[in-house]
Parts: structure tokens; C-alpha cells; sequence
């Protein structure tokens, strides 16, 4: 069976609905399939994201403000839903977060 356009952009969309909550957090060991949660999670950074799907691309923005998780080594990011179980998390090289600095990420899922 193969997978067409139509039901590729189907799937996209439900991705880009399902997904609303975004997280930061100062762990550094590489993802699992089986994690659930972020390794160090930094409360003040759980914030809603800003959705959008085009050719069946799903971008997910997520701002930290310069009022947000001031004083943390960025490292991680996880995407939820409303449940705090995750559906995707990534580690990158740390982030050192202070108040005169605002950090927009853009992750983003080609559905094939």
C-alpha cells in the first residue's frame, strides 16, 4: 500500500492538532523511544506552542521569553500534548538562558 499525498497531509494535520505543549530541560542523555518525560525538566519553561502544517511539513514554534527559565543550561526538548507524557524529545548542545535572553526554537516533522 502506499501512503498518497492526500493521506500524508491527513496525518500532518492531526500531528500539528495533537501536539500543544513544549518543554525545556538541562539533560544531555541522547533520546530512547521509551522515554515518557524530560530527563531534568525546568518547570518555568512548560509553555503552549504555535502550530502550523505546510507540505506536510508540521512546524512547531517555542519561545522562551526573557522572563523564562533564566539561569539554566538549555539541553533538551520535549513535545506533548495536554498529557505530560511526551511525543518527541531532542537533546542539543546547552543553552546557557538569562534574562537578557530570548530563545525561539523551531522543530518541525516531515511526515512521508
Amino acid at each position: 500500500m502506499v501512503l498518497l499525498n492526500k493521506g500524508k497531509e491527513i496525518i500532518a494535520q492531526a500531528i500539528s492538532e495533537k501536539i500543544v505543549k513544549a518543554q525545556s530541560g538541562e539533560g544531555t542523555t541522547a533520546p530512547l523511544p521509551t522515554d515518557t518525560t524530560l530527563e531534568a525538566p525546568i518547570s518555568s519553561s512548560l509553555k503552549s506552542t504555535v502550530n502550523t502544517v505546510s507540505n506536510n511539513i508540521c512546524t512547531f514554534d517555542y519561545i522562551l521569553l526573557v522572563t523564562d527559565a533564566n539561569g539554566y543550561n538549555i539541553s533538551e526538548l520535549g513535545l506533548s500534548t495536554d498529557t505530560p507524557e511526551l511525543a518527541s524529545r531532542y537533546v542539543l548542545t546547552p543553552l546557557a538562558k538569562s534574562d537578557n535572553l530570548e530563545i525561539k526554537f523551531k522543530i518541525q516533522y516531515l511526515v512521508r
